[in-house]
């Protein structure tokens, strides 16, 4: 059995409020070798957090496809981890990818307004 290891975390309790959305930095893919998943957690304290993830990448850093363009990595955490959801959660990536990444997490439902999302790689 192999280890897993958190290569970088690309969001750190950063707020998604009800249905706004929050984008990580660019990740050169490269530097870490590849990305078999994202470990991703997102609470509530009011509330159940309802979040969907979904990623862009590009070969030069600075122009990303859409969103829109490549597979929703998950379209509702409550719906796909309904005995957890809020726990931190294991979500696989598609390969291959471009050079570089970025992440997307929207508030989606009923998404509390107070909702705290973090987004790791895994290797």
């Amino acid at each position: 059995m192999s280890e897993h290891q958190y290569e970088a975390r690309l969001l750190v309790s950063e707020l998604v409020n009800a249905t706004a959305s929050v984008e990580s930095p660019a990740l050169h893919v490269h530097l870490t070798d590849s990305i078999d998943a994202l470990v991703v957690s997102a609470v509530s304290a009011t509330g159940t957090a309802d979040v969907s993830v979904q990623y862009c990448t590009s070969l030069d850093g600075v122009t990303f496809d859409d969103y829109d363009d490549n597979l929703t990595l998950v379209s509702s955490t409550l719906a796909t981890f309904s005995n957890g959801p809020e726990l931190p959660n294991v979500v696989a990536m598609p390969g291959p990818r471009n050079l570089y990444l970025k992440i997307k997490v929207t508030g989606v439902n009923s998404n509390p307004a107070d909702t705290l999302v973090t987004v790791c790689s895994v290797r």
